[in-house]
């Protein structure tokens, strides 16, 4: 059984404007002024990482998709913007055994049926505000957009931040997105509900670990 995931992840800036923003939007469209009052950190990509997990009722499976570059800027150690693009032509399976088995689900999940990678190989999550909470584990809750094959919706994603002078730490703990808010619609039950056991979950797990650190790039 196929099982997909969605993900991607990819920060843009969303300060003062009321409306939604394009899904070409980048850093570099956010107001000069604003950014060059606050400190900027690079994602460093060799440590961080996205985790997905999907399933059908046949099973499960899961896996990781790097994160290929990105920059976020803070102020006063407060995390106000930036922009994170995941490699959706990285996506790995991490729990078939079997080679053959794994890559035949990994090009599964990169071709039309899924993420079409050939056309869409980034994603991204963009970051509009912070609202810093009271809880045990996680300190905030980021408000944003993802974007999946030119699909933008919005976002919100409970988080913990560690900030410190040289480097920032963002881990996302577990959350479920609708695979079909993003037009992928492969043995959805909610496209062909004759379906019994042979549809795929809508449902995807993810989690995520983001490490930026200060500096020039």
């Amino acid at each position: 059984m196929k099982i997909h995931l969605i993900i991607c992840i990819g920060l843009f800036l969303f300060f003062s404007c009321k409306r939604e923003p394009s899904a070409n939007t980048s850093v570099k469209d956010a107001p000069g002024s604003e950014l060059s009052q606050m400190d900027s950190f690079y994602i460093d990509p060799t440590q961080s990482i996205i985790y997905w997990q999907g399933s059908s009722p046949s099973g499960a499976h899961n896996g990781s998709i790097k994160i290929k570059s990105g920059k976020l800027y803070s102020k006063d150690k407060i995390l106000k913007a930036g922009i994170v693009l995941a490699d959706m032509n990285s996506l790995k399976n991490l729990d078939l055994e079997d080679s053959l088995d794994r890559l035949d689900l990994e090009k599964h999940l990169k071709d039309a049926d899924f993420f079409q990678t050939d056309s869409f190989p980034e994603a991204r999550f963009s970051l509009s505000s912070i609202t810093m909470i009271q809880d045990t584990t996680y300190n905030a809750i980021v408000h944003g957009y993802l974007t999946v094959k030119d699909v933008m919706k919005p976002l919100q994603l409970k988080c913990k931040i560690d900030h410190a002078e040289d480097a920032i730490l963002i881990s996302v703990p577990e959350f479920s997105l609708d695979r079909t808010q993003y037009n992928i619609m492969y043995q959805s039950k909610k496209i062909l509900a004759s379906l019994k056991d042979g549809f795929i979950g809508d449902e995807i797990n993810l989690s995520m670990k983001v490490i930026a650190r200060s500096g020039n790039k």
